[in-house]
């Protein structure tokens, strides 16, 4: 169906972390090793995933609830099959994603500026790190997303739809101008 384009990414994913374990297991022995073991470990071990989840949460969110739909257990052992267990791996890399992102963000909050927090930048690149309150923005954006793709792609009427659509980015800006979790 649609998780092809997923899969090439996914795969591509895995691939770098062969090829970064590979170099991390010669590092010692091996100059060159060492050298691209220090550039791409903090890259591909976590920015790069925590990237790619982020940045297609939405694209993800749709192909995964097309597939939903769509989902069938017709045509034996072949694309069926791979294609609903598939469904069922990518959605449970979204949800867990998802609740890393913000457990992560809501216990090391005080401890995100630390040198040691630096390789998961990508978790908490756009965050002024001043108020606590700056989570919900995350909280706001994943259920923005979620709920946007659930009243995309589900039977639901078209007064229902605008309503949502209207509500969620209200809620959003309402959030930012009372609380102002920005502010310095």
């Amino acid at each position: 169906m649609n998780l092809g384009s997923l899969w090439i990414v996914f795969v591509s994913l895995v691939l770098q972390f062969a090829i970064l374990f590979a170099i991390r297991g010669c590092k010692k022995r091996n100059r060159f090793c060492k050298y691209w073991n220090d550039k791409l470990y903090g890259d591909l071990i976590w920015t790069g995933p925590i990237d790619y989840f982020i940045t297609g949460f939405i694209d993800i969110g749709f192909a995964l609830a097309m597939n939903l739909n769509r989902m069938t257990s017709k045509g034996g052992w072949g694309i069926a099959y791979v294609t609903n267990y598939s469904l069922v791996v990518f959605i449970f890399c979204m949800l867990v994603f998802t609740i890393w992102h913000i457990s992560f963000l809501c216990k090391n909050f005080d401890h995100l500026e630390d040198e040691e927090f630096e390789i998961y930048e990508a978790a908490f690149s756009g965050m002024a790190k001043k108020n606590r309150s700056e989570i919900w923005i995350y909280i706001i954006f994943y259920s923005r997303r979620i709920a946007f793709v659930l009243i995309m792609t589900q039977d639901v009427n078209l007064f229902t739809q605008l309503v949502v659509l209207t509500i969620i980015p209200l809620v959003n800006i309402s959030y930012v101008i009372v609380y102002k979790p920005f502010e310095e």
